[in-house]
């Protein structure tokens, strides 16, 4: 059925270039131009906008800095008052790549506060419980990631982040459709519209002044769908057309008459514009333009444009046509659509390369994160001494026992209710009569819940011993897997 459709609108088309009359003769051009008039219909706005989204590695440095060294930590911050405060950054020279990497880790070891806060955030995160070589691996793990995470943000996106606000690209669309910053609400402007002022219809459309150009969209659609103001009862873009779509004897036409013309493609308003809607345009556009010898034309034409029945209703470019190719610069809108097109060419752009930023750390903390879920499940190679390693819960590991460390984290809401009650998942109540300072504290369900993890983790040491370093092969390949990612 398309092609139907096509084969016809091509004959129709065809016909229309080979006639001399003027009404009716236009209806199939006036086709191809109607998709770019519209284009000067739609609302300021342009599809994709530019993403405002940005990689979050925050969570990811946190997690890697809670699994650091307290020394390492005390680096970036010190406590003051009971409050953690940053301390200043070194003047003599770092590392390489310290410089770059000193406000996110400061940031991180902020929000974890001091060293009692960051064993707090290690049970939060149900670490409590894990052997000392259970965290240091993890931690090795964990540092691989945010190291790739790291590599991948300091790195520049090769795309720009455009800045063309979609108030300026109308504008630029306005200009390519009528040559002015907003659509006319009276008569058509000549000077804005042809690119010359007091234009009648043979100096606008028959190849003489202004020159050899098409100005605008809203110019050849005049030319091709208007009259010589001495025709008054015939249409090109209508069949049986009867209304007076002329121009004025030295002008373009006045609001009723391009009322008149504009009926052939009603306004649609479209709530944005994106690359699609300016290519279609721009294809139809082209499509539109024939040739005969050296002259370029876009409607029905004879052997020039008068917009009268000698010669017809047409827009003529002297001179466009050199070896059978059209000068498509002739065709001024042309260019300056293309140009909005571009602009939202390099949205898409910055916005692919941005997203698969943003996916890539993503995947690298959700790796960490998963990495600190199965870190009590990790198991040494056999004979390693760290198999007879004690839980970090254990009195001779750090924090105490499994229900010490509750205890604690129990403990932190001090005599404050409602911090307590958001513990609750955790085993903690408070109790009025309890100790000063320390009336959240750990329920007999919640000591016994503690023991029991405790025990079954003992358990899972001394029983998973055979698999060895095997769970640990990803830690090798983070940065590698994050170059895949955003391949």
């Amino acid at each position: 059925m398309a092609t139907i459709i096509a084969a016809a609108a091509a004959a129709l088309l065809a016909l229309s270039f080979a006639e001399g009359a003027i009404k009716g003769t236009n209806t199939a051009v006036m086709a191809n131009l109607c998709p770019a008039l519209r284009l000067g219909d739609s609302k300021a706005k342009f599809e994709p906008q530019v993403t405002a989204a940005e990689p979050e590695a925050a969570a990811l440095y946190k997690l890697n800095m809670s699994l650091a060294p307290k020394g390492w930590r005390e680096q970036f911050v010190e406590v003051s008052g009971g409050s953690p405060v940053a301390k200043p950054k070194p003047n003599d020279a770092q590392p390489p790549g310290w410089d770059e990497m000193w406000p996110s880790w400061q940031t991180a070891a902020l929000s974890l506060g001091s060293n009692e806060q960051n064993t707090k955030f290690l049970t939060a995160i149900g670490l409590d419980g894990a052997t000392q070589w259970q965290i240091q691996n993890t931690a090795e793990l964990v540092r691989s990631y945010a190291d790739a995470a790291y590599d991948i943000l300091r790195q520049p996106l090769t795309a720009t982040k455009p800045t063309t606000t979609d108030s300026d690209l109308h504008k630029q669309l306005m200009q390519a459709v009528y040559g002015q910053e907003a659509a006319p609400t009276g008569d058509l402007d000549s000077k804005a519209t042809t690119g010359a002022a007091s234009q009648g219809y043979n100096a606008a459309c028959g190849g003489g002044s202004p020159g050899n150009k098409a100005a605008t969209v809203a110019h050849i659609v005049a030319c091709v769908c208007g009259t010589d103001s001495s025709v008054s009862n015939e249409e090109p873009c209508q069949h049986d057309g009867g209304l007076n779509a002329g121009w004025q004897a030295s002008n373009t036409p006045q609001k009723a008459k391009w009322e008149v013309i504009r009926a052939s493609c009603p306004k649609v308003e479209s709530e944005s514009t994106s690359v699609t809607d300016l290519e279609h345009g721009i294809r139809q556009l082209t499509t539109a333009i024939t040739s005969v010898s050296t002259h370029a034309y876009i409607g029905n034409f004879k052997t020039s444009c008068d917009g009268a029945s000698a010669n017809a209703a047409c827009i003529k470019l002297n001179g466009a046509v050199t070896g059978g190719k059209a000068d498509l610069a002739k065709i001024e809108p042309l260019q300056k659509l293309q140009n909005v097109a571009q602009e939202l060419r390099n949205r898409i752009a910055y916005n692919n390369e941005q997203q698969k930023r943003i996916d890539a750390v993503k995947h690298l903390v959700d790796l960490a994160k998963a990495a600190v879920k199965q870190a009590k499940y990790l198991t040494a190679p056999p004979n390693n001494s760290a198999n007879t390693d004690k839980p970090s819960h254990s009195k001779e590991g750090a924090g105490g026992t499994a229900d010490q460390r509750s205890e604690k984290l129990c403990n932190a809401a001090k005599d404050d209710q409602g911090e307590c009650d958001k513990l609750k998942d955790k085993g903690c109540i408070f109790k009025e009569d309890g100790k000063d300072g320390k009336k959240c504290t750990l329920s007999e369900e919640g000591k016994q819940a503690a023991k029991e993890a405790e025990s079954q983790a003992e358990k899972v040491e001394k029983t998973t011993s055979t698999t060895g370093s095997n769970s640990f092969v990803i830690k090798k390949t983070p940065l590698l897997l994050a170059v895949l990612f955003l391949a």
